[in-house]
């Protein structure tokens, strides 16, 4: 009896051994950010996106949700109580992870809980890509209040790159927000945002002067000092979970060793071809992208 247990602790040993070579193989994001239950946001976005590129979720939920926010009524489970036993038990288990990605998270508390996350599990090699999702138009969403921004602001500092939309990146400059910039505007504040601490940064939804009816992402490389403007036309229509699926497909294509710029210019083509597909489908708007539809898009970009 001795002998037989000892050949099953063996053997149990040698599959553990490979099963954790297998995971060193994969590459694994750590998506951390809410999980709506009803349409393609936050983590319903992010974890078909990455499939499609072959690339393993490991998924920390800031919060689940019955549905996006833009559906009255919702329910909404804050999970913040939970989520350093989640990091301790992926610990132990020695998980590792290609890219550590950082969306919506609820609260200042949760922003330090996603740092210990960092300290965790982020290696030298580790991407490290944070969406500081706080505000839009000019406004903090309704669940912050002003010292999110501090937070956030210390988060980004711990990113290789970020992707604040055009209110974002004015909250994290101190700077008032405009409808509107320069193209030489645009480019001194994505350097100035790379000096709180990431190399890589995108200011998503930038509306340049002298260019009415379009919309741009400009993409800012700290270590050549070199930009990339990527342009589409303006969609009068709003998608929860754009930003979203925006920044999991810059993120997948990057892992998948695409160039930045190259990177940014095919999210771009993606997004903008989404929408359209969604707005072609007569999605209800609060629905989000019609993911389903626009993921067969993914290889030809």
């Amino acid at each position: 009896m001795i002998a037989l247990y000892s050949k099953k602790e063996a053997g149990w040993e040698m599959n553990k051994r490979i099963a954790n070579q297998q995971l060193d193989s994969v590459r694994r994001v750590l998506a951390i950010n809410d999980l709506s239950g009803h349409s393609h946001t936050s983590l319903m976005a992010v974890i078909p996106i990455m499939s499609r590129f072959g690339i393993a979720v490991t998924a920390l939920p800031t919060a689940i949700l019955s549905s996006n926010t833009e559906h009255g009524g919702f329910v909404l489970a804050d999970m913040t109580p939970h989520l350093n036993s989640f990091i301790s038990h992926w610990a132990t288990m020695k998980l590792s992870f290609t890219a550590i990605y950082s969306g919506f998270l609820g609260s200042e508390q949760q922003v330090e809980i996603v740092l210990r996350a960092m300290e965790t599990f982020g290696k030298k090699q580790t991407l490290v890509v944070v969406d500081p999702v706080m505000a839009d138009n000019g406004k903090l969403y309704p669940c912050f209040n002003k010292s999110i921004i501090q937070s956030m602001q210390r988060l980004v500092a711990h990113a290789d790159l970020i992707t604040p939309n055009l209110t974002e990146a004015a909250f994290l400059l101190g700077e008032p927000f405009k409808q509107n910039l320069s193209f030489r505007e645009a480019k001194t504040w994505c350097r100035r945002l790379a000096g709180l601490g990431p190399r890589m940064v995108l200011i998503t939804n930038v509306a340049l002067q002298k260019e009415s009816g379009r919309t741009s992402v400009i993409a800012y490389d700290s270590w050549s000092d070199s930009f990339k403007r990527s342009v589409c036309s303006y969609l009068p229509v709003n998608y929860p979970g754009t930003g979203d699926i925006f920044t999991s497909v810059l993120t997948a294509l990057l892992l998948n060793d695409t160039e930045l710029f190259d990177a940014v210019s095919r999210t771009v083509r993606f997004v903008s071809k989404a929408m359209k597909i969604t707005i072609q489908a007569g999605t209800p708007p609060n629905d989000g992208i019609a993911l389903e539809q626009a993921l067969a898009f993914l290889p030809r970009l």
